[in-house]
């Protein structure tokens, strides 16, 4: 119904592009019979736990899984800052493997990694697209007793539980970058037991008065955006959109992280309808493909999702990425990268930090907003 304007990087708090549609308009439910979604985090695991964010639903599995400062975690080379981060918010140690070409982890780099002791191995799923050797990580993990965590901040929670968190022990999912909810994550327990005495601290009336105005505040910000997307020139430098690394300014409330998300996020994720946001979000996803593949300079990131998985972002490779990501910044496109990466020496995964961008597919924006999106890229390349 309403759609937001396409450079909302610019926009605070939020540093890369998410669905800000007014909720009543995405809902499957009446609101009165949302109010009745307030205490609902049903799933197919056995054990959920609602969280503030996807970050905090990692340091929270971390947490359960008995990992603290003593101890090594496994973390793929290419990497959301955050997850770093959470790593080390907790005081453990990140160990870098590099990944493949595909996204998934080297085997060889990761049996001999986890030789020198690791503890808990994070596994990505970048992208919505289930990474195919999933099965044999778990196998390696269960055979030397270390923790899997399967990290599903790309991937919409699966309610048929067929396409993400099946191996590991604890799955975690981030519903910011699907539904426009004032927060919300979610740690999810498969095959590990489940502590009798965890139990997160309930969000208090301060913390549902913000859940609240965030989300009024961005609902009606979405409405008053028009739907062209405005070039924002910068001088031509760089905007820095990923999160920082240690020291460069992201912080992580640890009593966040204790805490449950509101009750207002959580009856407006329930209220969602999915199935409308995968269809949109997939049309949005092979129009832009499309477009993308008569502009030379770039190429999308072949992925090869499943039917019923439901896209986050674009991501498509840069041939020149020093000359054209700037380019494609000073353009005003909503475009980021993971390019600032924690110290290793996982060659692949730097280059893929560097040459490797997201573009937004959400179920905000309109097949116009996609042609225009198309087009400034295409303007921004040709410089």
């Amino acid at each position: 119904m309403f759609t937001r304007k396409l450079c909302s990087l610019y926009d605070p708090p939020r540093d890369f592009p998410e669905p800000l549609l007014s909720m009543l308009s995405y809902s499957r439910n009446p609101l009165w019979q949302m109010l009745s979604l307030l205490s609902n985090t049903s799933t197919t695991y056995p054990y959920s736990h609602f969280t503030v964010s996807g970050t905090a639903a990692l340091i929270f599995a971390l947490r359960t899984c008995g990992i603290n400062k003593e101890n090594n975690v496994l973390l793929p080379g290419y990497h959301c800052p955050k997850m770093v981060q959470a790593v080390l918010a907790i005081g453990a140690n990140p160990i870098l493997v590099d990944v493949t070409e595909s996204l998934s982890y080297d085997l060889d780099c990761l049996s001999k990694a986890l030789d020198s002791g690791v503890d808990a191995v994070v596994l990505v799923h970048y992208f919505a697209k289930p990474d195919p050797l999933v099965k044999e990580v778990a196998e390696i993990c269960n055979s030397r007793g270390i923790y899997l965590i399967e990290d599903c901040a790309h991937c919409d929670i699966d309610l048929h539980g067929s396409l993400y968190g099946n191996y590991g022990s604890v799955a975690t999912y981030s519903l910011r970058k699907f539904y426009p909810v004032p927060e919300g994550g979610l740690a999810c327990f498969i095959n590990a037991s489940h502590p009798a005495d965890v139990v997160m601290d309930l969000p208090i009336l301060r913390d549902e008065l913000r859940s609240i105005y965030h989300w009024l505040e961005t609902s009606f910000r979405g409405m008053r955006r028009p739907q062209a997307v405005t070039p924002q020139h910068n001088g031509g430098t760089e905007l820095d959109v990923a999160a920082n690394i240690p020291g460069n300014g992201i912080s992580i409330s640890l009593s966040d992280v204790s805490r449950s998300g509101t009750c207002t996020a959580r009856m407006l994720w329930k209220g969602c309808n999915p199935e409308q946001a995968r269809l949109v979000r997939k049309n949005n996803y092979q129009r832009l493909s499309g477009l993308l593949g008569d502009i030379r300079g770039i190429k999308p990131f072949e992925l090869d999702l499943p039917e019923t998985a439901t896209p986050y972002v674009l991501p498509a490779v840069l041939d020149m990425p020093d000359k054209h990501y700037p380019a494609l910044k000073y353009t005003g496109v909503p475009v980021w990268r993971w390019d600032q990466l924690y110290q290793s020496q996982c060659s692949r995964s730097f280059a893929l930090g560097n040459s490797l961008i997201q573009l937004p597919i959400h179920q905000d924006l309109s097949a116009d907003d996609i042609d225009r999106l198309a087009e400034l890229i295409q303007t921004a390349l040709i410089q």
